[in-house]
């Protein structure tokens, strides 16, 4: 904590300047992260989820296979 007197220390000065400094760097992040917000948006797309999930079932297949399990989908129909 600072002592309540009217001149400050060069410890004082240099504890002021490092707060000040943290803080300009806090108000930039915060600055940087609502400029990202505002211009982030998400993309959406049409995927095939038979797709999606027959991917998914030979990524993990050699595991499947690993503890014996068996794996049965049954692909809809397309929309």
């Amino acid at each position: 904590m600072l002592q309540g007197t009217d001149d400050l220390s060069e410890k004082s000065i240099e504890k002021v300047m490092r707060i000040q400094k943290a803080s300009k760097q806090l108000e930039d992040l915060t600055e940087n992260y609502r400029e990202y917000i505002n211009k982030k948006s998400i993309a959406f797309k049409m995927s095939d989820l038979n797709t999606i999930i027959d991917d998914s079932i030979e990524i993990t297949s050699e595991r499947l296979r690993k503890y014996n399990i068996n794996l049965a989908f049954q692909k809809s129909i397309s929309l």
